[in-house]
């Protein structure tokens, strides 16, 4: 357990830090519970902080905000608490092994901060690369790949097979899919988790690319790379899978660690 103590006054609507103390009122444990292994990729293990149980969606909510935007924020609380997180990060997987990380396109400062504090543990062979999100007009929906994993799939009754959707229900889905598509191609800047249905993410193909080609061959020739991809916070946890899922196509004998500063849920 690190001592963070980060606190919510809820009379002030404010958050206040204290690395000097823990106390029963901290919404955030720094605490390191080790790698724990994704369940839909072999080689890929996730380390992130969570928030006590007991703090509510709200304030999870607020904090997030809080601390990806710096809204009254003191420069050296969030410089202070990257740097325990990383630190804690280092003591379990040894960053001088990890000399590639990968990131996400963000709004947020704080994956640039984060990336700036690990550049001391990667030095001199640091590898940094941006993976940018494409325009929202280029975002693809796999239709084929719908229609025969899901709105022709059957379910058996005894020894008879019948049609999981009537032809109403598929047309009612398809015009579901080609609302979202719209809506969303319409955006000049999207996020996974607001602007897709979970249920069709699957199925939604080139979020994420590298930033030029010459990155791209870079990223490919590395040889049996360890890669730690860092995000300033993990939501649903959907736009993590298509980072991983871009660098797997890429280079399929990567090993990576998804490190989030803190975890939503």
């Amino acid at each position: 357990m690190l001592v963070e103590g980060v606190q919510y006054n809820e009379k002030e609507d404010s958050f206040t830090f204290n690395f000097l103390n823990d106390s029963k009122q901290d919404i955030i444990k720094l605490t390191n519970h080790g790698l724990h292994k994704s369940e839909l990729y072999n080689k890929c293990f996730f380390f992130k902080y969570q928030f006590d149980p007991d703090v509510s969606k709200p304030i999870r909510s607020k904090y997030i905000e809080y601390i990806k935007f710096h809204e009254n924020m003191k420069d050296n609380d969030i410089s202070t608490f990257i740097k325990r997180a990383v630190n804690s990060l280092d003591s379990t997987i040894n960053l001088r092994g990890y000399n590639t990380v990968v990131y996400p396109q963000s709004m947020s400062e704080i994956n640039r901060e984060m990336l700036s504090y690990l550049r001391m543990f990667g030095y001199p062979e640091f590898i940094p690369f941006e993976l940018a999100k494409i325009p929202p007009s280029e975002i693809v929906f796999d239709y084929d790949s719908y229609k025969r994993e899901v709105l022709d799939s059957t379910h058996q009754i005894g020894n008879r097979v019948f049609p999981k959707y009537t032809e109403e229900q598929k047309r009612e889905k398809l015009s579901d899919i080609e609302k979202m598509m719209d809506e969303l191609r319409k955006k000049d800047y999207f996020t996974i988790g607001n602007d897709s249905k979970v249920k069709y993410r699957n199925y939604l193909h080139n979020i994420f690319r590298f930033n030029n080609e010459e990155e791209r061959m870079a990223f490919e020739k590395l040889t049996k790379p360890k890669v730690l991809i860092i995000d300033d916070v993990k939501t649903s946890g959907a736009s993590l899978n298509f980072v991983i899922d871009t660098l797997y196509k890429v280079n399929p004998s990567v090993t990576v660690v998804v490190f989030s500063l803190i975890g939503k849920d």
